[in-house]
Formats: C-alpha cells, structure tokens, sequence
C-alpha cells in the first residue's frame, strides 16, 4: 500500500565506479517508523527487480546517510530507484536515477605509453576467441598489427616496434564478430 510522506528522500544519487559497480548513495530527513529501503533495478523505466536492502534508522528527525553498491550492473543503462518500507509494510518510492555501464570495454593502458602497451581482456567483447589488434598513425595508416588468443588470458602485451617513434597513435582493437573499439594513445620514447 502506497504511504504518504514519512520520510523526505535526499540526494539520492548513482555513479558508475570504473565501470566495475554502480555507487548508490541518499539521504533521508524526518524518519517515522522506517523498517529498511528495497534498492530496485531495471534496465528500461519499467520492470524494476529487487537487487537489495538496508536497514532504516526507524525514527529519527536529523540528516541520515545511506549507500548501495550494485556489484553486478547491466550493460547499458541500469535505472535505480529505492522503496522506502515503513514498519507496518506500507512503502512510497524514490525518483528514479540512471547510470551507463559498457562491460564490453576493452581497457588499454598504460597512456602515454614507452615501449609496451596493455590491453586488459574483456571477455563480455573478446568471448575468448583471438582479437584483432592494430595500430595507426593518425591518418588511419596502419603501422603494426598484431593477433592475440584471449582464452584464459588476463592481459595482453604489445610490444612497440622501433618504428613507431613519439607521437600520437590510434590503437583499434577488433573482436571475432567484427566489432572495434578505438582510442587515442600518446608514445613517448
């Protein structure tokens, strides 16, 4: 049953935290016979599913802090919004906030890069089949190319050729459908 204000909700916030967890943090003021909070997630707007819970202070009337860590997002956009449940089950719900997770991201470092660079497997992109790896000059000339296995691999080492001097590259790193992801990456040598 839906309860009308027993609880004033505040700042509540979601931060994508390197792309690993989704931080949910919020505030409450005025807290009457609060039992806990239902954090609930949803990749649409709609279709929200339980994914946790905290305790609620019961009663209080000064500033709470609260916070949530979504260890498991979904790629894409995951929507958040918290079930305030009062003590006698009757609830209200939150505003809904939103944060955007890419599990497929390839991570390439270290940037600027000396004489190797690191490319951290993502098996979300790479579904451990080889993966396509390339490095052009900024007019898209390609300079090396490379192949690696990513079974079982964690990291993948590129060696950089003595051609390839200070300057700013393009590495492009496609996987077995095809698909390619990009970034800029500075070599000083």
């Amino acid at each position: 049953m839906e309860k009308p204000d027993s609880v004033k909700i505040t700042d509540f916030n979601a931060n994508n935290i390197n792309n690993k967890y989704s931080q949910l943090k919020w505030s409450t003021e005025n807290e009457l016979n609060v039992d806990h909070y239902e954090i609930e997630r949803s990749s649409s707007t709609a279709n929200f599913e339980m994914i946790g819970s905290v305790k609620g202070q019961g009663n209080s009337t000064s500033i709470n802090q609260y916070s949530f860590n979504d260890t498991k997002p979904q790629n894409g956009t995951n929507f958040y919004r918290l079930k305030q449940v009062d003590v006698t089950g009757n609830f209200k719900y939150s505003t809904t906030v939103s944060v955007v997770f890419n599990l497929r991201l390839i991570d390439i470092f270290p940037n600027p890069a000396h004489n190797e660079i690191y490319l951290r497997n993502n098996n979300n992109f790479t579904n451990g089949n080889k993966l396509k790896i390339q490095i052009t000059d900024i007019t898209g000339k390609i300079i090396y190319n490379q192949t690696s296995e990513t079974a079982g691999v964690d990291l993948i080492t590129v060696n950089l050729p003595p051609q390839i001097s200070s300057a700013t590259y393009v590495i492009i790193v496609t996987n077995y459908k095809g698909e390619k992801q990009a970034r800029k990456i500075f070599v000083t040598r």
